[in-house]
């Protein structure tokens, strides 16, 4: 394979997927940025696997990690994701809160920070002062990472059930992720 090509691959993993992940797809793809340029899109549930992203990129020395903010909590606690203006959120509101478009019915984000990293979409939750990472392009090497820990994000290529994140939205987003 002609080793130009290379630059311009991109890599979508399911972080959730595996009897030993998201270890070891996530272990690959990473070793793909680094050494080729690659983009590689991880895409978690938002949850438990988000974290274990998180502490393999800050075992990696590509962030620190401090941690979950914390879950959202009850509904009259509130809590809220909000996006900037990123080339990730292209064709989908941003500089501002993420809200029906989005349709993220629960929380959390993940306290980390890194040389390079572009945090796009953060979260915070009512009577907390510490903000989390939702959504973030790390760099990795020759190669880069969007991490996407927004909740139901993952559900809604795999299910059409209700509260689920917006099937329209959930699909540009990726697109922007895997798009040169």
């Amino acid at each position: 394979m002609d080793p130009l090509a290379l630059q311009d691959l991109r890599i979508a993993v399911d972080a959730m997927g595996g009897d030993y992940a998201p270890r070891s797809a996530v272990e690959g793809a990473f070793q793909a940025a680094m050494a080729d340029g690659t983009r590689v899109v991880l895409l978690t549930t938002g949850g438990g696997d988000a974290e274990q992203i998180a502490e393999f990129l800050a075992m990696q020395k590509l962030v620190t990690y401090s941690g979950p903010v914390g879950a959202s909590g009850p509904s009259w606690m509130g809590f809220w994701f909000f996006g900037r203006k990123h080339w990730l959120l292209d064709g989908l509101p941003s500089d501002c809160v993420l809200d029906w478009p989005y349709q993220i019915n629960s929380g959390n984000g993940l306290r980390l920070s890194g040389k390079g990293v572009e945090s796009v979409v953060g979260y915070g939750r009512n009577h907390d002062p510490n903000v989390g990472v939702a959504a973030a392009v790390i760099p990795c090497g020759k190669g880069e990472i969007v991490l996407l820990t927004l909740p139901g994000l993952m559900d809604s290529f795999a299910s059409d059930a209700p509260g689920k994140f917006q099937p329209v939205t959930a699909k540009r987003l990726m697109f922007n992720a895997l798009r040169k």
